[in-house]
């Protein structure tokens, strides 16, 4: 039978943690940043699109008429 060009035994990548070490995305450390990153989204839409009628009512009305923007 011909050799083959594959080996049985595979070396682990660099990549790759090996058994007994720990993770760098392991599960408590993605739990804990959770509550940071949703914080930051909800401060980011508040800053972002703050919900001021009065903004809102001066875009509408240099859009269209002051009769079709009451709405509030």
């Amino acid at each position: 039978m011909a050799s083959s060009c594959f080996s049985t035994s595979r070396p682990l990548p660099a990549s790759l943690p090996r058994p007994g070490q720990a993770r760098p995305w392991s599960f408590p450390h993605a739990v804990g940043a959770l509550p940071l990153v949703v914080v930051a989204l909800v401060l980011t839409a508040a800053l972002v699109a703050p919900e001021q009628p009065e903004q809102l009512a001066a875009l509408c009305e240099r859009h269209n008429g002051p009769a079709a923007c009451r709405v509030w």
